[in-house]
């Protein structure tokens, strides 16, 4: 007998957090009952590695924010930095991964992406990214994250032009 396991693609920004992935799965009646618990587990871990892959989400949830070429631009983060933990910034372009823009630990603790300096990028007091002399090709989707859980909030498209 064929298996009729699979994992509905549409789906996949859907599951949640690997924690969640394998029970909504089996609630939401996804899995043949051909398929055998091992078979399904193998395949809730595919699963959650497309999702995390592939960058759906962030697309997906992004407010989107316009700046002219030159203007300057300020990304809000509503994430919560407490001592001791790394906040920082990411973009992400179509059918790539994470690019980090500014990280920091502490003000004097900054750490800058391979395409961003501090000429070209700044960081606020209450954790906002600011692009100065925005170009189009700083058009992407910026997120901010808290380590070590790497929380990630309000996501922002970005189109310069």
């Amino acid at each position: 007998m064929a298996r009729t396991c699979r994992c509905p693609r549409l789906l996949l920004p859907l599951l949640g957090s690997p924690s969640q992935v394998f029970p909504r799965l089996l609630l939401m009646r996804l899995w043949s009952r051909n398929c055998s618990v091992l078979l399904m587990m193998k395949l809730a871990v595919v699963c959650m590695m497309l999702r995390l892959l592939s960058g759906l989400g962030a697309e997906e949830q992004a407010s989107t924010v316009k700046v002219r070429v030159g203007g300057d631009v300020t990304l809000q983060c509503p994430l919560l930095l407490t001592a001791g933990k790394t906040l920082s910034w990411y973009r992400m372009l179509s059918g790539q991964g994470p690019e980090l823009v500014l990280s920091t630990k502490s003000r004097s603790d900054l750490k800058f992406g391979p395409s961003f300096g501090p000429e070209r990028v700044r960081m606020t007091a209450d954790g906002s990214l600011v692009l100065q002399a925005a170009q189009r090709s700083d058009s992407g989707v910026y997120f901010c994250s808290v380590a070590p859980k790497h929380e990630q909030e309000k996501k922002s498209r970005l189109t310069v032009g």
